[in-house]
């Protein structure tokens, strides 16, 4: 099953890049997590890969609270051959679709992640200072802000120096000053080079997720 792995922390702009990948084409299998940020209500978050992570991983000290990696793989493994073909199945799309899924704690199994499925990564990056800020809007614990970034970022970074996962970087401000550029650059690197024609439906989402009202991004 090709998996696309959206990575960054909380604040980072994830939620943006997870939006215009579902309009270019990957398939997200639902129901996703609603966040209380009138900026970002939809996370594209699935709540049953939230759900699989937290029972792996915990979200208040962003520590592995599984045994071992082969248990960790084991869940994964029970939720692709479970959940995920089931969604697949039920939307009539190809497990080559490929599969998107979002969550920052899951960069803590990025490894094992990339073990059970054939996975390209697309990193979010943004200041540490702009995701705290954007915590503090939003009145969350610490560790969703910069605290948590100083985890997650580490955890990613490690497996791209240390693997051969595909990967690729995305600033979350140069997506917003110049969201046509990144979006092709995406693009290519998802589908590889095959593109599935989607581009303007994208754009209008970057253009509105920049301006003032809407979401800053997850």
């Amino acid at each position: 099953m090709k998996l696309v792995l959206v990575c960054g922390s909380w604040g980072s702009g994830t939620s943006v890049v997870a939006g215009l990948l579902v309009r270019i084409g990957c398939h997200a299998p639902g129901p996703f997590f609603q966040s209380n940020d009138p900026r970002t209500l939809n996370t594209y978050e699935s709540i049953p890969f939230i759900e699989t992570v937290q029972r792996l991983v915990s979200n208040t000290t962003l520590a592995l609270s599984a045994p071992s990696s082969d248990a960790v793989i084991e869940a994964l493994s029970r939720f692709k051959h479970g959940f995920l073909r089931e969604a697949c199945r039920r939307r009539g799309v190809s497990e080559d679709g490929p599969v998107m899924l979002k969550y920052p704690l899951s960069a803590v199994i990025i490894s094992e992640i990339a073990r059970v499925f054939d996975t390209r990564l697309i990193v979010v990056v943004r200041p540490l200072g702009r995701i705290e800020d954007t915590r503090k809007r939003r009145q969350w614990p610490a560790i969703f802000g910069e605290a948590g970034a100083k985890v997650i970022y580490p955890h990613i970074f490690d497996h791209v120096i240390t693997h051969d996962t595909p990967a690729m970087v995305v600033n979350h401000s140069e997506l917003l000053k110049h969201p046509r550029d990144c979006l092709e650059d995406i693009e290519r690197f998802v589908f590889r080079g095959c593109s599935h024609g989607r581009l303007d439906d994208a754009l209008s989402f970057i253009r509105t997720s920049s301006s003032p009202a809407p979401a800053e991004g997850r």
